[in-house]
């Protein structure tokens, strides 16, 4: 059976699937059911997406990874809802990564440290 498979709600993967961690950049899992001060943003995040990938090609890190995978890991913030209390996630630093892994294979697994926030989002 899969690591995975035994982790409780409340356990943190030491790796996730580039896939899963793209869900971590949009507007959704920053801001649950729909509060987003922006709005609804896909558009806006494919945008930024292609743009990460784009810089990524430029400055050889989706070939560096195409070739070794993501070594450094990315960081996720656990965050509260500030009126909602839900529990989210938002991809805190390494969007070229996750989008270059993404490309590469949606499967690629890559290292993730998590963090909590103390406060709730603005």
């Amino acid at each position: 059976m899969a690591a995975h498979h035994y982790l409780q709600g409340e356990q943190l993967s030491m790796f996730m699937p580039a896939h899963a961690l793209m869900d971590y950049s949009s507007a959704e899992s920053r801001h649950p059911r729909g509060s987003s001060p922006r709005g609804s943003s896909l558009n806006v995040d494919t945008e930024l997406h292609d743009e990460k990938l784009k810089e990524s090609q430029v400055s050889g890190l989706l070939e560096k990874i195409r070739d070794d995978g993501v070594k450094e890991p990315v960081n996720v913030l656990i965050r509260k809802h500030e009126t909602t209390w839900e529990t989210y996630h938002q991809l805190w630093n390494g969007h070229h990564r996750v989008v270059s892994a993404n490309n590469v294979n949606p499967n690629m697994e890559v290292p993730v440290w998590h963090y909590s926030a103390q406060h709730p989002a603005n």
